[in-house]
């Protein structure tokens, strides 16, 4: 009885048999999922280029900073700062990913205020993402102004 009971049970637990596969439909396979982005490194790379249009017959110094505020302001600072050479500047900064970025530049005179500045028109500017992050042709063209203090460093 006890032999009956277990080819009883064992019966039962046959597999069905796998599903017919229709000939008519194609067999559509899904592709593997992409691998997920590299992370970003804590700090973008920030590349800034353009030129200045400076005023004819003044002295001094034109000066191009990159700051987190816009320019003028008194609670602006500067992540860095270069000089121009024959009108084009270049300035590079590491910022942390996301940071927003402003474009200012005015002519240092040797001594007194500076009077003559601008700020690169569509600000702010995302210092984000990998290797190098690039602004290109961010010109400014230096306007009389009310004087202004050259941002510090942050």
């Amino acid at each position: 009885m006890r032999a009956l009971a277990i080819v009883c049970l064992l019966a039962g637990c046959v597999e069905p048999p796998p599903p017919v596969r229709d000939m008519a439909k194609p067999k559509v396979e899904t592709p593997p999922a992409p691998p997920p982005a590299p992370p970003l490194p804590a700090k973008a790379e920030v590349e800034i280029t353009g030129g200045i249009e400076a005023p004819a017959g003044q002295a001094g110094t034109v000066m191009v900073w990159v700051t987190d505020d816009e320019c003028w302001k008194p609670t602006t600072r500067s992540y860095g700062s270069g000089t121009i050479n024959a009108k084009r500047y270049f300035v590079e900064v590491f910022v942390p990913q996301g940071t927003k970025l402003w474009v200012c530049a005015a002519l240092v005179p040797p001594r007194g205020p500076i009077v003559w500045s601008g700020a690169a028109k569509g600000a702010p500017f995302i210092g984000q993402g990998h290797g190098e992050v690039e602004f290109g042709n961010l010109d400014v063209t230096l306007t009389k102004s009310k004087p202004v203090v050259a941002p510090p460093a942050k």
